[in-house]
């Protein structure tokens, strides 16, 4: 709505300006790369087809709230569980998506005192959400928590509607692809919560090195 406002109801001008908040996000991508991982890491994701359609080509927030979580990632694996969860909800504010992320921090907080920083960060943005809610939390979970996409080709979908093309998996196929539709939010939800825990039973793990270590030295 602001990006109209400014563009004086010109359609080219608001074309430009629509895509502003994707682009910083894209920008802040690549100095997260740069900062914390490679100069070439950077350099390469500046190519990526993908961010390059998502966000230069179609004008889509994608890469911003990506752009947050990555920073949300970085500053919970330096141990900044505040502004990690506060990262976090920022992206929340952008796209629903990172919903799914939410098992990996909670289960992976190393202490109660993390998860409580993590927590507090958490809150503060999930503000904007409460008084909307309040009048009006069926559309909200209707428009927000159900939505769906389509069946266009990304994602697992191009699998499925390909083989849904060929005679002898068609039924099939189109069956599956029903059911991932429905069902496929849960299924990377319950992917992601095994990650977590798989995570954290490893974690708790002693290494056989700390138990072969006294009888190295005798």
């Amino acid at each position: 709505m602001q990006a109209w406002w400014w563009s004086g109801e010109d359609l080219w001008t608001f074309a430009h300006l629509i895509k502003i908040p994707g682009l910083m996000g894209e920008a802040l991508i690549l100095w997260a790369l740069w900062r914390f991982a490679d100069p070439k890491a950077s350099a390469a994701y500046a190519w990526l087809p993908a961010a390059i359609l998502v966000s230069g080509f179609h004008g889509n927030t994608d890469g911003l709230y990506a752009a947050l979580v990555l920073v949300a990632v970085i500053a919970f694996d330096r141990q900044r569980y505040y502004f990690a969860g506060l990262l976090l909800t920022a992206a929340l504010n952008v796209k629903l998506i990172p919903l799914v992320l939410l098992p990996l921090v909670f289960i992976g907080s190393p202490n109660w005192k993390a998860l409580l920083r993590l927590t507090a960060g958490l809150a503060i943005g999930a503000a904007p959400f409460v008084v909307p809610a309040l009048s009006a939390g069926h559309a909200m979970y209707r428009n927000m928590v159900l939505y769906n996409s389509t069946t266009d080709n990304w994602g697992f979908l191009v699998i499925l509607n390909h083989c849904a093309a060929i005679p002898v998996l068609g039924k099939l196929a189109a069956a599956t692809r029903d059911a991932y539709l429905v069902a496929g939010r849960y299924v990377v939800l319950a992917a992601v919560t095994g990650v977590a825990l798989l995570s954290k039973f490893r974690s708790r793990r002693p290494s056989r090195r700390r138990w072969e270590r006294p009888y190295s030295s005798c």
